[in-house]
């Protein structure tokens, strides 16, 4: 059984593109204005099917598969961001895919519908 029993500490902003990437993933998933980097997943009002949400998240935009057990023993964002970069397959890759998505949830609409025909413009050459 994991041990949540760690005393929840003062907000701490996400220092790094991969924390802010995960704090806005929990944001999303856990419909709250601001998460730290310290805030335990659980005490936050997540349970094991955002926990399962959260996975495949992680899967689809760093491209990595932590195990659930993983991200259940790794409760907060700043532990989490540690495995990610533990397993990534290129060093700084992880980073740079952070980056990547946090520039993507910034556009707007049209922005993002510009950038995909770009895309394809781009692979039909």
């Amino acid at each position: 059984i994991p041990d949540y029993t760690e005393e929840q500490s003062e907000y701490l902003a996400p220092r790094n593109p991969i924390e802010e990437a995960l704090a806005y993933i929990w944001q999303e998933l856990l419909k709250l204005e601001k998460v730290g980097v310290k805030d335990n997943f659980f005490y936050l009002g997540g349970h094991s099917l955002l926990a399962g949400q959260f996975h495949g998240y992680i899967k689809k935009v760093f491209a990595i598969d932590l195990g659930l057990r993983e991200l259940f023993d790794a409760v907060t964002i700043e532990r989490i961001a540690i495995l990610l970069i533990e397993k990534e397959s290129k060093l700084g890759n992880t980073e740079k895919i952070a980056k990547a998505f946090l520039r993507i949830k910034a556009m707007t609409p049209e922005e993002k519908a510009k950038l995909v025909q770009k895309s394809k413009l781009e692979g039909q050459n």
